[in-house]
């Protein structure tokens, strides 16, 4: 009888600690990917360092959706993410950069359950998931929720090739 409370205590004991476990996989840490989605004020704001000068972003609904990457937390336990991507206009090279410091409570979850059918872009053959599937995901519609933000493009002027 006392073998088997001890047994029941250590199988409670390995799941608790195991639950534990994963709670404390799905911490925000460095490495980590995120889902950007901009709407409203931020994504004109933002489409206006990937086009044209001249070109205007004022297309109701517009949605801009792209990834950042956690570069860590601050001592405040405030999260730092960076976004990177080289862009081709009118011929010339540019860097556009996004770095922001944001509060974890802004950065949400979105769970995909096992055996949903998922594609990886529109038009591609569809595979069911095995796992349920988490992704990291931000929606901006104003860049306030940034405590330090700077959105940069830079312009490659020159070039050395070994």
């Amino acid at each position: 009888m006392i073998e088997r409370v001890f047994y029941l205590i250590a199988i409670a004991a390995f799941l608790g600690g195991h639950a534990y476990a994963d709670d404390a996989d799905t911490a925000i840490k460095a490495g980590d990917r995120i889902q950007l989605e901009f709407t409203g004020n931020a994504a004109r704001k933002f489409s206006r360092f990937g086009l044209r000068p001249t070109a205007k972003a004022e297309a109701r609904g517009l949605s801009i959706s792209t990834i950042a990457e956690v570069l860590g937390l601050t001592d405040d336990s405030n999260v730092r993410i960076e976004h990177n991507t080289e862009l081709v206009v009118d011929s010339k090279r540019y860097r556009l950069t996004l770095v922001g410091t944001l509060s974890p409570k802004h950065i949400l979850t979105k769970t995909t359950p096992a055996g949903t059918l998922v594609a990886a872009a529109p038009g591609a053959m569809a595979t069911e998931t095995n796992a349920d599937q988490h992704t990291r995901y931000l929606h901006v519609d104003d860049f306030a929720i940034f405590s330090d933000f700077k959105l940069q493009r830079w312009q490659l002027i020159e070039q050395l090739n070994d």
